[in-house]
C-alpha cells in the first residue's frame, strides 16, 4: 500500500511523493508458510487469516494519516473534505490530533457509519459505489460549493481513497448522468484499462482531472490512499485536484475504440473539445492550480 500525497501552496506547482507505508511483509520473521503437505485446514485458516489482519492492520486509514500527521506536527488545516470509502477512518485519524472546524465527508451506505457523530460545521453525505447515482451527483454539487466557500487563507486538506470516481460525479455542461454513466460503463465493460477509463471520465465531468481543484482559493493538500497500479495521483479518484496529462484527443480515440455507439451527447462533447470549444482540464505545465 502507497499513500500519495499531493501537495499545493500559494505559488507552488502540484508536487507528488509516494512514501511506502505499509512496512515490512506481515510475512517476514515471524510468520513463516507451512509445509504445503502438511497443512492442517484449520491450522491453514488461521494462518491466513492472521496474515490478513495484520495486513489489515497496516494499511489502516486512521493509521497512516497519523502516522503522515507525526511526520510534520506543524502542518494545520482548517477544512477537510474526505471523498472516498476509507473517508471516515481517514478522518477519524485526523480528528485524533488535530481539529478542523469545516469539513465534508462523502462515503458509500457500506462505508457510512451507523451512529455516526460529526463536529458542528462538519457534514457526512452518503453516495454511491460502484454505480454513480442521483446520489453521486449532489454530492458533486456538495464538494463543489464546499471548496467555492473557502479563501486564500484557508488551508484545504483532501482525504482520497478508492471509489472517489463514483462516489463524486458532476455531469460536464450538456451531459445528462445517464449519458454519462452509458458511456463510462461501456468502456469499462469494453476492457478499458482504469488509466484509459479514467481519461473518459474526466473529459466527461466538470469535477475529475483537476477541475475541482481549479474551484478553490484555498491553498492544498492531497492524501491519498492508491488503489491504482503505479500510484499516480491524477489517477486516483480520477484526480479531482490534480493535473491532468490527458487530452480531448486521446477521449475521443478510447470512445472509438471502447464506445462507438455512446450517446450522442457525449460525442459531441468530445468532438467540441476536440476542436477547443470546450476547456481542457488543468495540464501539469499550464500553471492554473498553482494557487
Amino acid at each position: 500500500m502507497v499513500a500519495t500525497v499531493a501537495t499545493r501552496g500559494k505559488g507552488d506547482a502540484l508536487r507528488v511523493e509516494a512514501t511506502t507505508v505499509a512496512g515490512p511483509s506481515p510475512l517476514d520473521g515471524h510468520l513463516a508458510f507451512p509445509q504445503r503437505s502438511r497443512m492442517n485446514p484449520v491450522l491453514g485458516a488461521a494462518f491466513l487469516q492472521k496474515v490478513f489482519l495484520d495486513v489489515a492492520g497496516r494499511v489502516d486509514g486512521a493509521v497512516l494519516v497519523q502516522k503522515r500527521l507525526q511526520q510534520n506536527v506543524t502542518e494545520s488545516f482548517t477544512a477537510v473534505l474526505a471523498i472516498g470509502k476509507v473517508s471516515f477512518p481517514m478522518w477519524n485519524g485526523l480528528q485524533a490530533r488535530a481539529h478542523v472546524s469545516k469539513g465534508l465527508l462523502i462515503a458509500p451506505a457500506t462505508r457510512f457509519p451507523e451512529n455516526v457523530q460529526l463536529s458542528a460545521g462538519v457534514n457526512g453525505l452518503v453516495s454511491d459505489h460502484p454505480n454513480p447515482s442521483e446520489r453521486s451527483t449532489a454530492a458533486g454539487e456538495a464538494a463543489l460549493q464546499f471548496v467555492r466557500g473557502l479563501t486564500a487563507d484557508d488551508r484545504l486538506l483532501v482525504l482520497l481513497s478508492g471509489g472517489g470516481s463514483s462516489l463524486v460525479c458532476g455531469p460536464a455542461s450538456g451531459l445528462s448522468l445517464e449519458d454519462k454513466r452509458a458511456a463510462v460503463k461501456s468502456v469499462s465493460r469494453n476492457g478499458a484499462s482504469i488509466g484509459e477509463l479514467n481519461t473518459v471520465r474526466k473529459h466527461l465531468s466538470c469535477l475529475k482531472g483537476g477541475q475541482l481543484g481549479l474551484a478553490t482559493l484555498a491553498p492544498t493538500h492531497v492524501w491519498a490512499l492508491s488503489d491504482v497500479v503505479g500510484n499516480d495521483a491524477a489517477t486516483i479518484a480520477s484526480g479531482p485536484f490534480s493535473p491532468d496529462p490527458t487530452t480531448f484527443a486521446q477521449a475521443e480515440q478510447l470512445l472509438q475504440r471502447f464506445a462507438p455507439d455512446a450517446p450522442a451527447a457525449v460525442l459531441e462533447h468530445v468532438r467540441k473539445g476536440v476542436r477547443g470549444l470546450v476547456r481542457e482540464t488543468p495540464k501539469p505545465e499550464d500553471g492554473s492550480l498553482n494557487h
